[in-house]
């Protein structure tokens, strides 16, 4: 199984949303569902939140077309997805990010 990060910076915003998503169970049931439809078997996302440094850091394991059977997902959490990420990224991805630091707060973990 391979692993993969990657990070973000958010829009101040996003960051309410991006928690709701979270720990929120009527999402999170489906987004868990998702990512073992995807052979994803673990997940990790730390966000920091300290003014003009707003981030995301999304660790997961899995196989190496993860992103590629994402981007051709069609239900309802997968579009979600896509677009929160769309709408709340102030810019590209970060793929080779730094390990997170007392900065970053774990918010979301499966299993």
């Amino acid at each position: 199984m391979a692993t993969h990060a990657q990070a973000y910076p958010v829009k101040p915003e996003m960051m309410n949303g991006i928690k709701k998503f979270a720990t929120d169970n009527a999402y999170r049931s489906q987004y868990v569902a998702m990512l073992g439809s995807l052979g994803v078997t673990r997940q990790v996302w730390w966000l920091c939140e300290w003014p003009g440094q707003e981030r995301i850091i999304l660790y997961w394991e899995g196989p190496d077309d993860v992103l590629a059977k994402f981007a051709k997902l069609n239900s309802s959490i997968a579009v979600l997805c896509k677009q929160t990420q769309q709408q709340g990224a102030s810019g590209p991805p970060d793929w080779n990010p730094p390990p997170p630091d007392s900065h970053y707060v774990k918010i979301f973990e499966w299993p």
